[in-house]
């Protein structure tokens, strides 16, 4: 992997947690709307057999029947479709996330920290010398220090 895709899912960490939760939620909003369709599918049959009576004596379904049934078929399997690009793409984000959550455990519990404070909490460099690293080690560190040490962590993780 490289550096640039590192920072890209590092910067994104955050937002795919949630986009695949948001993503979790379409998928059971579309199966919801597609149980209502396969429910309808069943009463446009029988209501169309219903309404001709005697269907053998026309040996014929009215067009708008037909079409009514086509459409319903084609509504299906346009959602089903849909589930399955929003699964796959959930599938691509949970990769992106575990592939990052790997690396950074490879990472030194110091070196995770500021990562983290950087990428995922988006604070400055400066801001995480003088409170994050102070609050974990009881010292101080300047911008530049913070700095070389992601730009290492950064470089040990796509090494790996």
């Amino acid at each position: 992997m490289t550096k640039d895709k590192i920072i890209c899912n590092l910067k994104n960490y955050n937002k795919n947690i949630v986009s695949i939760e948001l993503k979790k939620r379409k998928i059971k909003k579309i199966e919801f709307e597609l149980n209502i369709l396969k429910g309808r599918e069943a009463e446009t049959l029988t209501s169309s057999i219903g309404m001709n009576n005697n269907i053998r004596s026309k040996n014929k379904i009215s067009s708008k029947v037909e079409d009514a049934v086509v459409n319903k078929l084609t509504e299906i399997e346009e959602l089903e479709a849909e589930i399955k690009k929003v699964e796959y793409d959930i599938l691509c984000i949970e990769d992106d996330i575990e592939e990052t959550r790997i690396r950074l455990e490879a990472l030194t519990y110091r070196e995770q920290e500021i990562v983290k404070a950087h990428y995922f909490e988006g604070r400055n460099y400066e801001e995480i010398g003088e409170t994050v690293y102070f609050e974990l080690f009881q010292q101080y560190r300047t911008g530049d220090t913070i700095k070389r040490i992601i730009t290492q962590s950064i470089n040990k993780m796509a090494n790996i």
